[in-house]
């Protein structure tokens, strides 16, 4: 797809590579970007805004396409060649439908308030440099824009959640956390997921346990994963040491090391899509394997999808967790 920026005082029509990057841009255009239905291009739009965030210098050695700056010579005329060429070709590759009625999400960090913020969905793109969009109805979200690339062995590039508790300090409301393990209630939680035609991924529920009650940041105590679903050759950090019925299904069971916390994943070795689990009896295993310790508080309860390659499709369409619920 080529996309073009037709300007006034121009002679022609110029591609984007032929345009010098140049911080600075109005946003006069994301009303209309929205109601066209162009995500990519809003989110290249936003990122081109002056805010103090990036430095040009720091900008010029990003890798990112669509990083570039647009002239502000450019920001008062109509950048219809641009519109013309994304509206013609679609949403590009590694695009999928968006929810119905749901809201468009493109920074790398979005987060957002669901239910009164009893939840919140992020973003959470935190090793990449490619545009991610999600769209957002309520405790539903659909990656609609992803087309990563990294290698199924290392980190993946971003994972794309909802949660309750507290992320790196930002806390839902009426959430039950933090939870001591000694006494942690029972965790029903519903999970409903539409997985991707290709990619390297997982399907993942993300708690994360603290020595503390609080962390503002990294949790120092445990990670515990509950992969449902993986493609793409992915598997989690560390070894398989052992194997184990929970919730009516067998799990394998991972573990591993980390810079400042301990890391264990349960592998479902027979994929599902949708789930109805009591999540405080992977803790409860996780207990007698010397993994988490008691004194420890869950202060964070994540499901969502590590993306590696691809991600475009995936999708929560119903999710809830109650702690202390029946």
């Amino acid at each position: 797809m080529v996309l073009f920026v037709l300007a006034s005082n121009d002679v022609g029509i110029r591609t984007f590579a032929e345009v010098a990057r140049e911080d600075g841009v109005e946003p006069a255009f994301l009303p209309l970007l929205e109601h066209l239905g162009l995500p990519r291009f809003q989110a290249l739009v936003r990122e081109a805004r002056t805010d103090g965030r990036e430095s040009r210098a720091a900008a010029s050695r990003r890798n990112d396409h669509w990083s570039m700056r647009l002239p502000r010579h450019y920001a008062p005329v109509f950048v219809a060649g641009a519109l013309a060429a994304c509206a013609e070709g679609g949403a590009g590759p590694g695009a999928a439908t968006a929810l119905a009625g749901g809201s468009i999400h493109c920074d790398p960090f979005d987060s957002i308030d669901v239910h009164g913020k009893e939840y919140v969905v992020q973003a959470n793109e935190w090793n990449s440099k490619q545009i991610q969009c999600l769209s957002v109805n309520e405790t539903a979200f659909a990656v609609t824009e992803a087309n990563f690339s990294l290698p199924s062995a290392g980190p993946p590039a971003s994972f794309p959640s909802i949660y309750k508790g507290c992320h790196w300090g930002n806390c839902t409301d009426r959430s039950g956390l933090p939870a001591l393990v000694s006494t942690l209630p029972a965790v029903p939680s519903h999970w409903t997921v539409t997985s991707a035609a290709s990619g390297a991924y997982d399907i993942a529920y993300d708690l994360w346990f603290n020595q503390t009650a609080t962390a503002s940041g990294q949790p120092n105590g445990t990670e515990l994963m509950i992969w449902l679903d993986h493609a793409g050759g992915v598997q989690p950090a560390g070894s398989r040491i052992a194997a184990v019925l929970i919730g009516g299904a067998v799990w394998d069971v991972w573990k591993g090391p980390m810079s400042g916390w301990t890391y264990t994943a349960y592998v479902r070795q027979m994929p599902v899509d949708s789930v109805d689990l009591d999540l405080r009896e992977f803790v409860q295993d996780a207990l007698v394997r010397g993994t988490i310790n008691p004194a420890w508080y869950l202060i964070d309860v994540e499901a969502g999808f590590e993306i590696w390659q691809g991600g475009s499709g995936l999708a929560t369409r119903s999710f809830s967790a109650v702690v202390g619920g029946g």
